[in-house]
């Protein structure tokens, strides 16, 4: 017995493991009062290191990043970053606070504005690591 599959059979296949495999890559999060679809943020995570007394930039970082109200009173979305550190949150315009928790356990983030119709532009960075 010879089982064939149709052409919208394979194509639901196919669409239903990109679905399973997509979600399986990055959580995405946002609370449904705060979602929208065309005003967020963009954003990149970046690792820093300490050289010759200064800051610089070494690198792309993954991690998690996370959205409150701007006076961190209320969780509004949580997003991974892909693998080169970038991220988009859909989010409804207003002020938020936009953070990362490293190991270190402190919160290291900036208050941005989103604007309607608008993806703001913002880059985070990770602390250095310490020289031990």
């Amino acid at each position: 017995m010879v089982f064939r599959m149709s052409g919208f059979t394979k194509l639901w296949g196919m669409c239903l493991f990109a679905a399973i495999f997509l979600g399986c890559a990055t959580r995405h999060d946002v609370q449904p009062g705060f979602a929208s679809i065309n005003s967020g943020i963009q954003g990149h995570l970046v690792a820093t290191e300490s050289k010759d007394g200064s800051v610089q930039v070494a690198g792309a970082a993954h991690g998690r990043v996370n959205v409150t109200t701007a006076d961190q009173k209320e969780e509004v979305a949580t997003v991974d970053t892909d693998r080169g550190g970038n991220f988009e949150i859909g989010l409804r315009p207003g002020r938020y606070y936009v953070y990362i928790e490293p190991m270190d356990g402190l919160f290291y983030g900036r208050r941005v504005a989103v604007e309607p119709r608008q993806m703001t532009q913002l880059e985070l960075r990770l602390p250095p690591l310490p020289p031990w």
